[in-house]
């Protein structure tokens, strides 16, 4: 009878328990990150592989340009933790129509001119652990549920590149205040 027990300890032990460790020790996807109201948590890739917490926020803007046509912009900060004044990665989200910014998917396009007139997504990041130059972002989405009374969540999937054409990629979850 002790022999049974024993060999079914043994089996216990030696068989089932690494099953349930293997199966528990997968990692979550980046999307399915929850982060606390004002923070980020991205994934960065490319020189260097890294993840990085911070504080998110956002700002909305009504400006007039030269010629008096009403353009919305939403601009989106990030900052990371322990990071200096310098490192910051921010989006604008500028709309020259009679709308606001709503809702929904914002796709990146590679911008080769000033942002005046610009109608659609620009992207920065600045990370001095990075690189010395400036990355801006090249294409990629922005996808964003606009609660106007207090916050605005999403996920991002952009890739940047800076004037050395040094490549950058940078999926995460924000929810910005």
């Amino acid at each position: 009878m002790i022999q049974v027990v024993i060999k079914s300890l043994k089996m216990l032990v030696f068989g089932i328990t690494p099953l349930l460790l293997i199966a528990g020790g997968s990692e979550s996807p980046v999307n399915n990150v929850r982060v606390d109201q004002g923070t980020f948590r991205f994934q960065f890739s490319g020189k260097n592989n890294d993840s990085k917490v911070g504080l998110a926020s956002f700002q909305m803007k009504n400006e007039v340009d030269e010629l008096g046509r009403k353009i919305k912009n939403l601009v989106l900060r990030f900052v990371p933790e322990n990071g200096c004044n310098a490192d910051k990665i921010e989006f604008i989200i500028a709309s020259n129509i009679n709308t606001n910014i709503t809702t929904g998917n914002y796709e990146v396009a590679d911008l080769d001119r000033l942002i005046h007139q610009y109608n659609g997504v620009y992207g920065f990041a600045d990370i001095n652990e990075l690189s010395e130059l400036p990355f801006f972002a090249k294409d990629g989405s922005l996808s964003i549920n606009v609660d106007y009374n207090e916050t605005i969540s999403g996920n991002i999937e952009v890739t940047y590149e800076n004037a050395e054409r040094e490549p950058l990629t940078i999926k995460g979850f924000f929810n910005a205040n």
